[in-house]
């Protein structure tokens, strides 16, 4: 029986939409991009010191400064007299902090029964799973972009550049954080092209593997 499933998407092939639809059909708890949230509060940082790594905005320049400016904290010319208690907690909110948050409330989370994660390496970490069932959605490049323009009513030349920064900073984010090339198929149970197949079919597809299981 499924209890999990995991969903790893393309920019522009449908993955919120069909994520959410498919965890309404099922009776599930959808997780996305509100994880934010619950790993700030949980560290105790702004929401914007989260979003710096997480997979919708990352990049190892934000690694490369986080480094410099705690170093800039504990240096020499810093002072030996400070006190740490008035540091903000965002100086202290690195890259493994939120790595390890992150791993701590996807794992909480589940352990319900029901629970539909998209995306932030979950299809890693929940990968020997035997309840999970793990999906890779993509499409056609040309009409992602044309989604996301639509999506955000945007033209197609920041559409563009839109969809390949954030293919980008998934594919940076699996990488660095788990060592995993997002297209590797290893990884998954079924990958759909979402330029073949509408939203409510692709929903279909996957309820159909689930009774495999």
């Amino acid at each position: 029986m499924i209890n999990l499933i995991t969903i790893s998407r393309e920019r522009g092939s449908g993955g919120r939409s069909i994520a959410t639809r498919l965890a309404q059909q099922l009776g599930m708890k959808c997780f996305g991009k509100e994880i934010v949230f619950d790993i700030a509060q949980s560290a105790g940082v702004a929401a914007e010191s989260v979003e710096k790594y997480d997979q919708e905005h990352y990049s190892k320049w934000n690694l490369i400064v986080d480094s410099l400016r705690i170093s800039s904290h504990f240096s020499p010319d810093y002072g030996l007299n400070f006190n740490l208690s008035n540091i903000e907690p965002e100086i202290f909110f690195t890259e493994d902090k939120y790595l390890k948050t992150t791993q701590e409330i996807l794992r909480k989370l589940a352990s319900q029964s029901g629970v539909t994660f998209l995306g932030r390496g979950s299809q890693v970490i929940f990968k020997d799973r035997q309840d999970a069932l793990h999906i890779r959605l993509v499409a056609p490049l040309e009409l992602r972009i044309q989604r996301i323009a639509k999506l955000l009513n945007i033209s197609i030349k920041e559409a563009t550049k839109n969809v390949l920064e954030v293919d980008k900073s998934r594919t940076s984010y699996l990488r660095d954080f788990y060592s995993v090339d997002v297209n590797d198929a290893k990884f998954y149970h079924l990958a759909i092209n979402t330029g073949r197949f509408d939203y409510d079919q692709t929903c279909q597809i996957i309820k159909h593997a689930i009774g495999f299981f």
